[in-house]
């Protein structure tokens, strides 16, 4: 028996019983979780398994991931079986086959020599990551993975660059960066702070370190600081990007829960510490959603700084405007985006980013992606080579971030830490921009002969 598994046609095994159910090149169906449960009851009869199901994809041809790569996760959770993951030390995974053991070099058996295989495949990476893109490289690991992060890589809708990423992620488990560099706490109003607000450590908190795809257990999160403010904080060094909850009547297993995304951005600065990264965040969600926005203007007031905001959804401006805080708000860039998008704006979107509409969407995502890989500093060896360039990448420690990024897919999903980093850039570009022009009106002032004397006397 043979069935194809459409949008429409998602429950195509119920109503028989199989003893193996083999489903093709799963990492292109999106609703594999829909699929699997429905799958479960055609191999067992009354509460007793019988049947077995097996889940196939091959590197390169993982387009849908998000709900495969959930399973091959967590098989137990879906009574799948579970493999040691002897390759990024992970804990228990689907089985998975490294592209080495694909190879013209056998033994007289039939065995791969993976010596020789492994060499040839490290030169062939080495080759393509020395190219000038990193397209060629991203490419070759998304059709020859060597470890299960590798295969997860979507070769469609590849926005952000995800090799990049997926080795900053690497780095920050391997170095448990969350203990040595975060700090988890709350953010509490104290009128003896010359900004009105102080952050209290709180290590019973539980922020939501990693992507939460189904929004399961404790989500209210928690605030996390990797860099606290000068006690004096010039105006224009810091900005808050808000990404507000929307409408959570959404099914868990095809788009996930809607959660708050708040992220403090260090502008460059001439001074010791970081810069162009993000210093704190907070993720989650509370159920009365003012308790968010306070969180926002929490943190706009402890950094000294504006907060960019979602314009299509008008609860953060409204709330802002009751409770005396609006001069917070960031307002809407109409002249910028309509020169550099070509959108005109509806006056009435006096503050933030309407972050939903495509063209500023997209443009924002090119913006994230320049963002990711621009060059900050290099490490030399002793004959001067560079050997080693650090991108700003390399400093973003927000591991939830990351993997969203990684899974990204504008058209599906709540990308709630990518829109808010979305909006994020799109407000470090307008003021960038309205320097550039301030400067240039005052090296260049524009001269109005109307207005001047035609003779000295």
């Amino acid at each position: 028996s043979h069935e194809i598994f459409t949008p429409v046609n998602l429950q195509a095994g119920v109503g028989g019983r199989y003893t193996i159910m083999a489903i093709e090149e799963v990492g292109l169906l999106e609703d594999v979780l829909i699929v699997h449960g429905a799958n479960s009851q055609s191999m067992a009869t009354d509460q007793r398994k019988f049947g077995s199901g097996l889940y196939l994809g091959t590197g390169g041809d993982m387009d849908k991931i998000i709900q495969s790569e959930i399973i091959f996760r967590n098989p137990e959770a879906y009574n799948c079986l579970g493999w040691d993951d002897v390759y990024e030390g992970k804990g228990k995974i689907g089985f998975f086959i490294p592209s080495y053991y694909v190879t013209d070099h056998r033994d007289e058996q039939g065995n791969a020599i993976l010596e020789i295989s492994k060499e040839e495949e490290n030169n062939d990476r080495l080759r393509k990551k020395s190219m000038d893109t990193g397209i060629a490289y991203e490419q070759h690991i998304m059709s020859r993975p060597i470890k299960p992060s590798e295969m997860f890589l979507s070769k469609s809708g590849n926005v952000f660059p995800k090799a990049e990423i997926m080795a900053q992620i690497e780095w920050i488990d391997k170095n448990d960066v969350f203990k040595s560099i975060a700090t988890v706490g709350k953010l509490a109003y104290d009128s003896s702070r010359k900004y009105g607000v102080k952050f209290i450590p709180d290590n019973s908190l539980k922020p939501l370190w990693n992507f939460n795809f189904q929004g399961e257990g404790d989500i209210s999160g928690a605030v996390i600081i990797y860099e606290t403010p000068p006690e004096d904080i010039p105006k224009g060094l810091y900005t808050v990007s808000y990404d507000p909850v929307r409408d959570s009547n959404i099914t868990k297993l095809t788009r996930g829960v809607s959660l708050a995304a708040i992220y403090v951005h260090k502008a460059f600065q001439g001074f010791d510490g970081a810069y162009d990264q993000i210093v704190a965040a907070y993720v989650g969600r509370y159920k009365d959603v003012d308790d968010i926005h306070e969180v926002a203007i929490k943190l706009a007031r402890y950094y000294n700084g504006v907060i960019a905001v979602e314009s299509n959804l008008p609860g953060m401006k409204n709330y802002c405007m009751y409770s005396g805080n609006i001069r917070l708000l960031e307002k809407t860039p109409h002249d910028h985006l309509s020169d550099t998008i070509s959108f005109t704006l509806n006056k009435k979107e006096d503050y933030g980013y309407p972050i939903e509409h495509q063209d500023i969407k997209i443009h924002a995502e090119q913006l994230l992606a320049k963002w990711f890989l621009q060059k900050r500093t290099s490490e030399f060896d002793d004959e001067g080579n560079e050997i080693r360039i650090y991108r700003n990448i390399d400093f973003v420690y927000d591991k939830g971030f990351l993997q969203e990024a990684m899974m990204y897919d504008r058209k599906n999903g709540n990308w709630d830490r990518v829109s808010s980093m979305l909006i994020m850039m799109l407000s470090l570009e307008s003021r960038r921009a309205k320097k550039i022009k301030q400067f240039n009106e005052e090296t260049n002032p524009v001269v109005s002969w109307f207005k001047q004397s035609l003779y000295e006397q």
